[in-house]
This record gives structure tokens, C-alpha cells and sequence, in this order.
């Protein structure tokens, strides 16, 4: 009779792996995976890695803001430059460190928006926040959502004409203290500024509210704005302008609201704040 032992073949070692889920296997690999996320500082988004303990992550391609990219950093105070040579051992971030005017985007392009750039300016333009005019920071670039959201009044009903059953009391005429302004720069500060006033104005709420690629900065183009915007050409890129009017976040006076015919170029400056027209929401960097 012949009996079996229960040993183990010395020529075959049993041994397990920790998969890191509570399970196990038998070839000895015991190593984790971690995630290295990318914060590119308002750039363009670059997709997290996922990384063998022991490995090292890639060099992602450059991410594109309007600036110079001088390279990943290990901290958000850019005081340690990331080495893509180091192997990874826990989870990390990135940060992008950038630095000076980038010329390489091109009208036409596709902005860190995931829109298309519409308007360059090699020495920059004062973009204004919502306070006064002389709070505004250095932008080079304004970029135009991939499509429009819609057809929009510029004010809600109780801030519409009288004639509309509103109270008339908007704003000031444009270029006033309390009133909205129309130059390159301004679309953000005039967009809050309505909104301070009338928090349910359909256009500009709906500008506000649209979100694209991870950014969330985008407004009602200025007057001015809404020009370079028709006269860049980019139609096409963006899901092609409707024949009709869109709006501006400029007025000619407390009821009367700026728009234009995005195809035919008219503009009209007699169009009361209770129309129903298009909206483009555009962001700047």
C-alpha cells in the first residue's frame, strides 16, 4: 500500500500575493497600485495615472493655459520640482507651475475650456472683476463655448419694462457707476453685476451656470466681446450661429439691452431686456 504525504514539493514553494482587496494569489507579488492626479492650475485637464508601487508615472503631454508651462511640481507652493525618474509609493499630486504669456494658442484653437479661442491679445487686456473698474487682473485670451445654451430673456420679469409689467429700475445707462459696460474685459464684471441685482436673469444665469472641462468660469460676453466673437469667424467650430440674435451683457439703457445677429452681423440697440434670444457663454484666461 502506497501513502501520500501531505508535504509540499520542496521544488515548488507555495506562496501568496496581497492583492490589496482582502484576497490573494500564489506568485509572490505583493505590490499596490497608486493614483497620481494632476492639478493643472487651470489649464487644460490631464487624466490621473494609475501606478504599480515601484513604477514611476510618465511625463503627461504639456497642458496649455495661455502661459508658459515651466514643468509638475511636487506641492502647490512650487518649491520641489516632481522627478518623473522617482518610483511612486502613495498616492500624489501634481501641480502645473506656469509663467509667462504663452503665444501658442491660435483663434481657431481649443481652449483649456474645451471651447474654441476666439479673440488673442499678445499684450493682454484688463479683465474686471465685479467690484469696480480698476479690480481687474492681466487675461490674453477669451474663448467661446463649443455651443450655445439657449434662448434666454437678459432680465427676469420684475426687472423688465414697465410696459412688460416689470419696474423699469435695471441699471443706469452703460459706462455709469451702477451701470454695465461694453469694452473687451468686461463680460464677467457686467455678468455678476446683473446678477447682484436680478439673481434670476435668465441669460446671464444660464452663462454662469454652464460648465465645460472642468471649468466653471464662463459669463455673458460685453458688447465688444460679442463683436470680436462674431467677427472671429469661428461659427462653424461652435456648433454653427443660429440665424439670430444673441446677447450681450452691455445695455444702451435701463430696459434696452445690446444684442446681435451672429450670421448677418446686425446689431441692435433697441431691443427691450424681456426678448427671448440666444446665449454664448465665453470665459477669459
Amino acid at each position: 500500500m502506497l501513502f501520500f504525504s501531505a508535504c509540499i514539493n520542496p521544488f515548488y514553494p507555495f506562496t501568496t500575493r496581497d492583492n490589496g482587496d482582502n484576497s490573494s494569489d500564489n506568485n509572490g507579488d505583493s505590490s499596490s497600485e497608486y493614483t497620481v492626479s494632476f492639478n493643472s492650475m487651470g489649464g487644460t485637464v490631464v487624466n490621473n495615472q494609475v501606478i504599480t508601487e515601484g513604477m514611476t508615472a510618465s511625463v503627461p503631454a504639456d497642458p496649455k493655459k495661455g502661459y508658459v508651462f515651466e514643468g509638475w511640481y511636487a506641492d502647490s507652493a512650487f518649491a520641489s520640482v516632481y522627478n518623473f525618474d522617482t518610483p511612486v509609493a502613495a498616492d500624489i499630486t501634481l501641480y502645473a507651475k506656469w509663467g509667462a504669456y504663452d503665444s501658442s494658442f491660435n483663434i481657431g484653437d481649443t481652449g483649456p475650456g474645451g471651447g474654441i479661442i476666439f479673440y488673442r491679445a499678445a499684450e493682454g487686456f484688463d479683465f474686471f472683476y465685479a467690484d469696480n473698474k480698476s479690480d481687474s487682473e492681466k487675461a490674453y485670451y477669451l474663448e467661446a463655448a463649443p455651443q450655445h445654451v439657449g434662448q434666454h430673456r437678459l432680465a427676469s420679469i420684475p426687472f423688465q419694462s414697465v410696459q412688460d409689467y416689470g419696474t423699469g429700475d435695471y441699471f443706469d445707462y452703460e459706462n455709469n457707476s451702477d451701470g454695465l459696460w461694453n469694452e473687451i474685459g468686461t463680460g464677467r464684471r457686467n455678468t455678476a453685476v446683473i446678477l447682484e441685482v436680478d439673481t434670476e436673469a435668465p441669460a446671464p444665469k444660464a452663462s454662469v451656470e454652464y460648465k465645460n472641462n472642468e471649468k466653471n468660469d464662463w459669463f455673458l460676453p460685453s458688447r465688444e466681446e460679442l463683436i470680436k466673437l462674431y467677427e472671429s469667424g469661428i461659427g462653424a467650430a461652435v456648433g454653427g450661429f443660429i440665424n439670430e440674435r444673441y446677447w450681450s451683457s452691455s445695455q444702451r439703457t435701463r430696459v434696452i439691452g445690446f444684442c446681435k445677429n451672429m450670421v448677418t452681423g446686425n446689431e441692435q440697440n433697441n431691443t427691450n431686456k424681456g426678448n427671448t434670444f440666444y446665449v454664448h457663454p465665453v470665459r477669459a484666461f
